[in-house]
């Protein structure tokens, strides 16, 4: 799994640790697991565990079974200490897994998504479009790839094999600007590993020309144009559904609202 270029370290890790601790950090943890319990009392795999406050409490309130992955060396041995590190990647499928605050900080999250065969809970920024994005201050591009509106962070799961089942606005009402949480679960059908299900002709795409275009010399250059113009196209056919930035991008204040509003609405 590839990541911002954020440090994360051990000040990272305890970072999150003097957050847990506050009033806010426990009304949030206990909505979390109070989202997951809803849906599941299987194994979950926490991606990006912050200072693994979520498994803590779902392992050791609940008694239920509670993984964690991430790439930060402190998370990976506090993990590792308790027996719980399990790395999605190395598996063929899991039942489910939860990215709080964690899917927009991962770049190829489609490799991810395609090994879980139920659900996959998120927390995420949701903007309504790319000038909402840039004035936000969750815009940040040391740390976040993605920034989608709703409507395309639920067109991408559709991609992949997945219904939205739930959304809502409760960490926003704790206190946490713009975040929106998501239950998505695996269609019926599709309850299987899909290594060959990718984002790369679509998604990725957009991602690497707004990289070429950034790398671009000048706004008005043959290259910057090109990209320009083939996003453009993109957007008009609303394709790949989703708002897309990356951290390269910001060179050139180029940022995409790629179908931020459902094309099926009447008059669209």
């Amino acid at each position: 799994m590839n990541a911002g270029v954020a440090p994360y370290d051990a000040k990272y890790f305890e970072r999150y640790e003097a957050m847990a601790d506050t009033a806010m950090g426990r009304a949030l943890n206990w909505a979390r697991c109070d989202l997951v319990r809803r849906y599941t009392k299987g194994a979950v795999v926490d991606i990006g565990i912050g200072a693994g406050t979520f498994i803590r409490r779902r392992m050791g309130f609940s008694l239920l079974p509670t993984y964690g992955y991430d790439v930060n060396p402190a998370g990976i041995a506090w993990l590792k200490k308790y027996g719980v590190y399990l790395n999605p990647y190395e598996c063929e499928s899991v039942d489910a897994i939860t990215c709080w605050d964690v899917l927009e900080h991962i770049p190829d999250f489609e490799t991810l998504v395609n090994r879980v065969k139920h659900f996959v809970f998120v927390s995420i920024p949701i903007f309504r479009d790319a000038s909402h994005a840039l004035t936000s201050k969750h815009f940040r591009p040391d740390e976040h790839c993605w920034y989608f509106t709703s409507y395309g962070l639920k067109a991408v799961f559709d991609t992949l094999g997945f219904d939205c089942v739930e959304e809502n606005d409760k960490e926003s009402r704790l206190g946490r600007e713009d975040v929106m949480s998501f239950v998505f679960k695996r269609r019926a059908a599709d309850e299987r590993y899909h290594p060959e299900w990718t984002l790369s002709d679509t998604h990725h795409a957009v991602l690497q020309d707004m990289r070429a275009a950034a790398k671009a010399p000048a706004v008005n250059s043959p290259a910057y144009l090109k990209a320009q113009s083939e996003l453009t196209a993109r957007v008009a056919e609303r394709e790949p559904l989703l708002l897309g930035a990356c951290k390269e991008a910001r060179a050139c204040q180029h940022v995409t609202c790629i179908c931020d509003v459902d094309p099926t609405e009447p008059g669209r």
